[in-house]
Parts: structure tokens; C-alpha cells; sequence
């Protein structure tokens, strides 16, 4: 669902910056997108890169068309995070190697916390929120457009 709301292009470089098990890369593989990239600060196997999503020294600024990724919640992965502090660094970097009127698509479960964060981040303008469930617990899928 995730690729979906992305607007898939083939044009598209995407960044998937907490991969975990790579599943948005696997997912990915139904769309036709020039390339992906999926990334972990702990990667979980050989196709996923060693990186922190907080400081993509390896990423150009303006570079990435879209990022559809699934940030730590702060329940069991991220349970001793700042979140406030965590979204906040998260939005700048991805502010920063987003391409003008490039997508941000995240899976959020702390929906008021990351809404508040979003609020104060000028260079992001909210496109669509989609309330779901996942596992039992109340989230949303946040589509996000660089607003410069």
C-alpha cells in the first residue's frame, strides 16, 4: 500500500531508509521504479544497506525522488527514543536529500506526536492522512510532499 500511495514512475530513485527485513523493497518490485535503495542502521540481510537514517552522508542533497519507509514506532524497536527529537531529525535529513516536490510516504504509529513534529517542519506539506490498523494498534500512513 505504501508503493501504491507513492505514485510509482519509472523515473523514481527511491529510499527506504528503515528497512528492517526489506519488505518495501521486496513490495517495491510490483512497481517500476529506476531504482531503490533500502537501508538500515541494523540491517537484517546482505540486500539491505548499513546506514542512519538521521545522517544520509552518502545521499546528495536533492537526490531522492521518494522515501517510503516505516520509522521505529517507540514501542519495542525505538522504545527508549525522544521521538519529538527522532521526527524532528528524521524530517530534516529527509527535508535534505528529497528532490523539489519529492514524496515522503511513512507508516506512523504515534500519530500526534509526528503531526506536531510535521507542523514545524516548513519545507514539508501534508497531502493525505490514511488512519489504519496494524496488528490491533491505531496508525496512519502520512503522504507528505517537499513543499519547495
Amino acid at each position: 500500500m505504501l508503493c501504491l500511495i507513492s505514485e510509482p514512475n519509472k523515473e523514481d530513485i527511491v529510499l527506504d531508509p528503515f528497512a528492517g527485513s526489506g519488505a518495501i523493497g521486496m513490495a517495491r518490485k510490483n512497481y517500476p521504479y529506476q531504482k531503490t535503495i533500502s537501508g538500515d542502521q541494523n540491517p537484517a540481510n546482505a540486500s539491505i544497506k548499513k546506514l542512519n537514517a538521521l545522517d544520509l552522508e552518502d545521499f546528495k542533497n536533492n537526490s531522492v525522488s521518494k522515501i517510503i519507509t516505516d520509522p521505529p514506532w517507540g514501542i519495542s524497536i525505538g522504545k527508549d527514543l525522544d521521538l519529538n527529537d527522532f521526527y524532528s531529525k528524521m524530517l530534516q535529513e529527509f527535508s535534505r536529500v528529497l528532490k523539489p516536490r519529492g514524496l515522503l510516504i511513512t507508516l506512523i504509529g504515534q500519530k500526534e506526536l509526528f503531526e506536531n513534529v510535521l507542523r514545524k517542519s516548513p519545507n514539508f506539506s501534508l497531502v493525505k492522512r490514511y488512519n489504519i490498523l496494524v496488528s490491533g494498534k491505531k496508525a496512519a500512513i502520512y503522504k507528505i510532499k517537499v513543499a519547495y
